[in-house]
């Protein structure tokens, strides 16, 4: 958590995020290949580089949307959390219980990687604009 929140300190938050979307696709694909009880230990360490990605970078991430109002960015990004999760664990529940953990986990890979399709695609997106953009000087008043 230390490490990414140093990460975005340096940089844009949003190439930190693109980063613990990665982590989530791998670590939700990982998990479809998961045989034994044991294997799943290891995958803990990304699973906890995605949390503290969702955790400490996010909120920033958010804020930087709204720089005059950090409060109700805050407010937003933990209540939409909040919901999200809540909703997330009984969905999750609801689909184990009817198809099965591995296609659970499968939903889940695919939801991340077209999230991170999305995040390339908008990144792309962006990159192409400022390079389109021209340079008009301004003349001092």
């Amino acid at each position: 958590m230390l490490y990414f929140g140093v990460l975005a300190s340096k940089g844009d938050q949003t190439r930190v995020i693109r980063i613990g979307t990665l982590i989530a696709v791998l670590y939700y694909g990982l998990l479809l290949a998961v045989r034994a009880p044991w294997q799943v230990y290891p995958l803990q360490i990304l699973s906890a580089a995605m949390v503290a990605v969702n955790s400490g970078v996010a909120i920033t991430f958010f804020q930087n949307y709204i720089p005059e109002q950090p409060a109700t960015a805050t407010n937003l990004f933990v209540t939409s959390a909040r919901i999200g999760s809540t909703a997330g664990y009984l969905l999750f529940g609801w689909l184990a219980a009817t198809v099965g953990y591995k296609l659970v986990f499968g939903f889940c890979t695919a939801l991340s990687a077209i999230t991170l399709l999305l995040f390339l695609h908008q990144h792309r997106q962006r990159a192409r604009r400022v390079d389109t953009v021209e340079f008009v000087p301004q003349l001092p008043t």
